[in-house]
């Protein structure tokens, strides 16, 4: 899907916030999602299995691993290549960067309930992506740590939105509404989006049917390296 409802906004004022909230680069929750909100949440992107998502913890089941929400793809499957399958379980890994449309649809409709402004959001869209849409490059920047992003502006369904060109499929990858009641970070390198905002819409989220989510603390860690409960993959 082409850009439709996303604009480039008017100037980047409105993410100093998020700088200002940020701890460190990939050091823990509130290294991707701003520190000061009153719950978090981790949403896993599935596998899949002959294009069926596959969810972490039955992965987890099948590799005799830990099921627990600071775990980490490389530690359940026990390899850090993302070549490795196991046929009758997962044959294609989680995505990266994105989460996928089937699962942001839901996720919508909750945080939709959670914010006051659902009509302005802002998007923060990562600049180093090949194949931006054609409104994407003439948005003012902001920096993050090792990251920098062009920010668009447009009501909640921006988030349904592709940021690429086909054949690509890949969000925004930082949403927030005007009001920042709550916001939703897929960071580049993760096959896991984090979500800040308040306990009743946390608590919300994790109940999702379509999605597989779990509570998390700020101080937890975001890297493969952070699962304390699985051993360490092999290639490590």
């Amino acid at each position: 899907m082409a850009i439709g409802h996303l604009i480039p906004a008017k100037q980047c004022d409105e993410s100093g916030w998020v700088r200002i909230g940020i701890v460190g680069f990939a050091e823990s929750v509130v290294s991707t999602v701003p520190a000061g909100y009153e719950a978090y949440a981790r949403i896993f992107h599935p596998a899949a299995l002959n294009g069926v998502p596959v969810r972490w913890r039955d992965v987890a089941k099948a590799m005799n691993r830990v099921d627990h929400p600071a775990m980490q793809w490389p530690s359940i499957v026990g390899v850090v290549s993302d070549r490795f399958s196991m046929p009758g379980v997962w044959d294609e890994h989680p995505p990266m960067g994105s989460l996928p449309r089937s699962e942001l649809a839901p996720l919508v409709d909750v945080l939709r309930k959670w914010t006051t402004t659902p009509e302005h959001c802002f998007f923060g869209v990562w600049e180093g992506y090949g194949a931006l849409s054609s409104s994407v490059p003439s948005a003012p920047t902001f920096d993050l740590p090792n990251r920098r992003y062009h920010l668009m502006e447009g009501p909640i369904e921006g988030l349904l939105e592709d940021v690429e060109v086909p054949p690509w499929n890949r969000s925004a990858n930082l949403s927030w509404p005007a009001d920042r009641a709550w916001l939703v970070a897929s960071e580049i390198d993760f096959v896991s989006t984090y979500v800040g905002g308040s306990r009743t819409c946390i608590n919300d989220l994790v109940q999702i049917d379509q999605m597989e989510a779990a509570e998390v603390r700020p101080s937890d860690g975001v890297r493969w390296v952070d699962d304390l409960l699985n051993p360490a993959p092999d290639g490590a």
